[in-house]
């Protein structure tokens, strides 16, 4: 706009104005207020004209569902600022309940007050942050808004949380409870006559049960569980159930349990029927340690053996045709256990391995074996080597030997990324018995690479695989990758 049109626009204006004004003043018995009138007028005015405009933006167009999904990428924190962009985003952001129903409770309370607000009846998630102390305000505003709360997550002590599950909250299907101050549940929880019998998924972590009161009772309060994640290691007792976990759950398909090993020893036998079971040993430095945990663990009411297994020395998996076992610290004594074990062995069909525990005599024959993992190459390898006994394995197709490096700093050591290539040979001739006749399909190295040396003149790795394949990925998963290629 030029400055003669500026001008133009100003002296319309005030010749606009001083029309109105003496409209105004000819139209009042009270000239003092005319001032103050117009003023106001004025504001509407801008603001409707600040609308039409807002609206002609590319902003002003775009649909409310549609903003609606983008607001909801943000965190609860920073919609706040959603809001003071312009009336048409700030009407969408408040009129959608669902943006709102996340409510972190360790936030300002007059913040969750407003939030709570927004969320009319919708079904709340309410989470905590931080441990609950002394805050009785923000356990009040959990207690008002239970009866629409779908998940609630709070840590605190064990009679706050006692408080929240004596009330009714028939709409909660995720509940996650946990006292760093290891405290105990308060009777009236089992003795009243709340239920959850919308709840799917529970986890308690740091909170024991009543002397008097046994796991049973706890699940009885939920009869539609579908997942349960319990940690028992700071209870001095060993759980128990009188028959299957699944006659006070039957819809349970996942349990997560931690504990000392006598403890896990002990409620075993009443996961059976369980589709899915996790368990983690705690150290307990007792002579409970010897206890084998995993032949319990596989025993199922199911038919069928393990078809797929990771076994290392911090976490032991195992895949079965309809469900999963996987044991976390296991013993040494589990370890030799598995890789001894003859109905095991002959049904896998893909196995990740990375330990040099072996046992003393050869391996049972892996009949069915196609895909073969082989973690932290060098010194695995090695101890390959030194057992030197063979371990039939017709069916093998494919060996990797590779290092898991995710989570860990981009660059590798010249110690470790160095594959010796007459050890890796020596290994799949003397212990999986490939040779010129019969050859392997595929090697693949991942995360490491070959030594040139051949070492042997006879010995030549070529000679023992038809395709070979060095690769770097940093974000390779094995069990992932052993899963997809089986």
């Amino acid at each position: 706009m030029t400055d003669r049109g500026r001008e133009y626009d100003t002296s319309s204006l005030e010749e606009l104005s001083f029309r109105l004004a003496l409209r105004a003043f000819d139209n009042t018995d009270a000239p003092s207020g005319v001032a103050h009138a117009l003023h106001c007028t004025a504001q509407r005015g801008i603001a409707k004209a600040a609308r039409l405009h807002n609206n002609r933006q590319a902003v002003g167009r775009v649909p409310p569902e549609l903003l609606s999904m983008i607001f909801a990428l943000l965190p609860v924190k920073d919609r706040i600022f959603v809001l003071r962009v312009c009336q048409y985003w700030r009407k969408v952001c408040v009129d959608d309940c669902m943006l709102w129903v996340n409510v972190e409770i360790s936030l300002p309370e007059s913040f969750v007050e407003w939030q709570l607000q927004l969320t009319g009846s919708a079904p709340l998630c309410i989470t905590t942050s931080s441990y609950i102390r002394g805050n009785r305000r923000n356990i009040s505003l959990i207690k008002q808004h239970l009866d629409h709360t779908d998940t609630l997550e709070i840590c605190a002590c064990g009679d706050i949380v006692s408080s929240l599950l004596c009330l009714s909250a028939p709409r909660l299907r995720q509940l996650r409870i946990s006292d760093e101050l290891h405290g105990i549940l308060h009777p009236d929880v089992f003795t009243g006559c709340v239920t959850w019998p919308m709840l799917r998924e529970l986890s308690i972590e740091g909170i024991g049960l009543p002397y008097n009161v046994n796991h049973s009772e706890l699940l009885a309060l939920c009869p539609s569980l579908e997942s349960l994640e319990y940690d028992f290691s700071e209870d001095a007792r060993n759980p128990s159930f009188a028959s299957l976990i699944t006659t006070y759950v039957p819809h349970l398909r996942v349990v997560d349990f931690t504990g000392r090993t006598r403890q896990l020893f002990a409620i075993l036998p009443a996961l059976r029927a369980v589709q899915e079971v996790h368990i983690t040993a705690v150290e307990s430095y007792s002579d409970d340690d010897t206890l084998l945990l995993l032949p319990s663990l596989l025993e199922r009411d199911v038919q069928g053996s393990p078809v797929k297994a990771f076994i290392t020395e911090d976490e032991i998996h195992f895949e079965f045709e309809t469900g999963l076992r996987s044991l976390h610290n296991p013993s040494m004594e589990d370890e030799s256990w598995i890789l001894q074990e003859t109905t095991v062995l002959r049904s896998l069909t893909s196995l990740v391995l990375s330990t040099s525990n072996f046992p003393d005599g050869p391996l049972p024959v892996a009949s069915a074996l196609r895909v073969l993992v082989i973690l932290h190459g060098p010194l695995i390898l090695r101890r390959w080597a030194d057992h030197g006994l063979a371990w039939p394995t017709p069916s093998l197709q494919k060996i990797c030997v590779g290092v898991d490096w995710r989570g860990r700093d981009d660059s590798i050591p010249s110690v470790l990324s160095i594959l010796d290539r007459r050890m890796l040979g020596t290994v799949l001739r003397d212990v999986f018995t490939f040779s010129a006749r019969r050859r392997l399909q595929t090697l693949r190295v991942c995360n490491q690479r070959l030594s040139d040396a051949e070492g042997e003149p006879e010995l030549v790795l070529e000679d023992l695989v038809e395709n070979i394949d060095v690769v770097r990925d940093l974000d390779w998963d094995p069990w992932a990758a052993s899963l997809a290629q089986s």
